[in-house]
């Protein structure tokens, strides 16, 4: 019997691709919704509940699905645990988005053109949370506060992964937290 637990590597690369799968799903969402918005403004609202859920659900899912062969495998190995784990898994993760936001940074602050329109297509999960941040101007139109604020959505899906790797890998499922409060 070989050991199976899933490398930092591959567990990095794998909430890479979640957040990719991510994009895509939600990409499809947030144009459907906004065909909707034009005539109904709660569209809008809907969006945001759809593709942040779809979001931070399918970085949740990776997370817990990642602990709980960690759980298994360390058990049966005997492996000492790693605490940093869920820390680089949530940090991998979104590296593209703050890699992303970082060119949206640069181009506003030296004037490198307006990357913002592709900037929400690349953030499909958020694309309706940045319109209202943002509004419908260019990237020189939005203070440097409001571009600061960006990363808080980062931070909500870091936390996110952290946060179902551990509930993951208690063994505890929503439902057993649900009892315990």
């Amino acid at each position: 019997m070989t050991n199976q637990k899933t490398s930092l590597s591959k567990a990095m690369l794998l909430g890479v691709g979640s957040l990719l799968l991510s994009e895509i799903l939600c990409l499809f969402v947030a144009f459907s919704c906004a065909m909707l918005a034009v005539s109904l403004p709660a569209a809008k609202w809907f969006s945001i509940l759809c593709t942040t859920g779809i979001h931070l659900g399918l970085m949740a899912d990776y997370a817990v699905k990642i602990a709980r062969r960690d759980r298994v495998e360390e058990r049966r190995f005997q492996l000492p645990h790693r605490q940093s784990r869920p820390f680089w898994m949530g940090l991998a993760s979104v590296a593209p988005l703050i890699l992303l936001w970082g060119l949206l940074m640069l181009c506003r602050l030296c004037s490198l053109g307006d990357f913002l329109p592709a900037y929400r297509l690349l953030n499909a999960h958020y694309f309706q949370l940045l319109n209202l941040l943002t509004g419908s101007g260019t990237l020189g139109d939005v203070s440097m506060g409001r571009l600061l604020l960006i990363p808080v959505f980062f931070l909500v899906t870091f936390l996110c992964i952290v946060g179902a790797y551990w509930a993951g890998y208690s063994g505890k499922s929503a439902s057993d937290l649900q009892y315990e409060a």
